[in-house]
C-alpha cells in the first residue's frame, strides 16, 4: 500500500454509508426536542431558584424597613443643615455689606475726584487755548496795521 492510498483511506477515500451521521439527522418521534428539553431545564432552575428569590425580596423588605428610620433622620438633618447654611449665609452677606458699602463709596469717591480733575485741566487747557488764541489774534491784527 502507497503513501497516497494511505491518505485517501484516511481522508475519506472509503466509500462506505455512514449510518451515525443518518441516524443522528432523523428525528424520533419519542424523545422531546432541542427547544422542548431547553425549556424544560429553565422550568426546573425557575423551580429550583424560586424560594431562594423570594427569601431575597424579604430581605429587600426588611432592609427598607430597617433603614427608614435612618432615612428620616438623614432627611431631618439635610433640612437642618439646609437651614443653618442658609442662616451662615445671610449672617456674611450681613456683615459683608458694610465692607462692600464702603467700597462703593470709595471707588465713587475715586471717581469724582478723577473727574474733578480731569475737568480742572481741560478747563485750563480751554483758558490756556482761549488766551493763546486771543494773543494770536492781537498779534494777527497789529501785523496787519504795521503792514497797511
Amino acid at each position: 500500500m502507497g503513501l497516497g492510498s494511505f491518505f485517501k483511506n484516511l481522508m475519506g477515500g472509503n466509500k462506505q454509508p455512514d449510518q451515525t451521521g443518518n441516524a443522528a439527522n432523523q428525528p424520533n418521534a419519542n424523545e422531546p426536542s432541542f427547544g422542548e428539553q431547553a425549556q424544560q431545564y429553565v422550568d426546573k432552575a425557575r423551580d429550583a431558584a424560586a424560594p431562594y428569590i423570594e427569601k431575597a425580596e424579604e430581605l429587600v423588605d426588611k432592609a427598607k424597613e430597617a433603614a427608614q428610620p435612618y432615612v428620616e433622620k438623614a432627611e431631618e438633618y439635610a433640612e437642618k443643615a439646609g437651614i443653618a447654611a442658609g442662616d451662615v449665609i445671610e449672617n456674611i452677606r450681613e456683615k459683608a455689606q458694610p465692607i462692600a458699602d464702603k467700597v462703593e463709596n470709595f471707588v465713587s469717591d475715586a471717581a469724582d475726584t478723577v473727574k474733578e480733575k480731569i475737568n480742572n485741566f481741560t478747563d485750563d487747557g480751554s483758558e490756556k487755548t482761549a488766551a493763546a488764541r486771543e494773543k494770536t489774534e492781537d498779534r494777527t491784527n497789529r501785523v496787519e496795521e504795521d503792514a497797511d
